[in-house]
């Protein structure tokens, strides 16, 4: 059972590198003073940096499948993860269908906070994501897509960089267990 004033807010998407620097450009000029921080773990301690925009945060340090970057917002956190192209191969799904031998797959990234109204007036952090959101929804299309089997998923968007390359180059798309297409 969720915590008592417990909201939470997020949004599914697939984004290039490009997409991602052109979100954060746009975000950095609506909200000059957001800043970005990255963690992850050095040889014996967890690492945190500094960062004025979200695209330096999520290069500092990234792995080859994710990279994610956090954003202080009165009494919560926003999160940004990204997750990256990979080539596999020999691949079934829960369904058995089975697709060509190789394959690229892009995995969905999310951007999400949770907060709770009882901490006090949510207003402004209100407002603070309401700039977040349309900013990216200025630079994303709605990801029209579709399963192996054809089922539509709703719900998810796509970077105008990563939809013009997952449809000249077939990318799968992985949305929360299934494996789709642009319609």
């Amino acid at each position: 059972m969720p915590e008592k004033g417990q909201k939470t807010k997020l949004l599914y998407f697939w984004l290039s590198r490009e997409d991602v620097a052109e979100f954060s450009d746009a975000l950095h000029e609506a909200l000059p003073d957001m800043r970005w921080r990255c963690s992850h773990t050095g040889a014996d301690r967890l690492l945190i940096h500094h960062f004025d925009t979200l695209q330096a945060a999520l290069d500092c340090e990234a792995s080859a499948i994710v990279s994610q970057a956090f954003a202080a917002l009165g009494r919560s956190e926003l999160q940004f993860l990204r997750s990256y192209r990979m080539h596999m191969t020999d691949m079934k799904d829960a369904t058995g269908h089975a697709y060509d031998p190789e394959i690229d797959v892009v995995n969905y990234g999310r951007m999400a906070i949770r907060w709770n109204t009882l901490d006090g007036d949510d207003a402004p952090l209100t407002a603070l994501l309401n700039t977040i959101w349309k900013t990216f929804k200025q630079v994303t299309l709605p990801a029209k897509v579709h399963t192996t089997a054809g089922h539509p998923i709703p719900g998810f968007r796509i970077g105008k960089q990563m939809h013009e390359t997952a449809r000249s180059e077939r990318l799968y798309l992985k949305a929360n267990g299934p494996f789709c297409l642009l319609n």
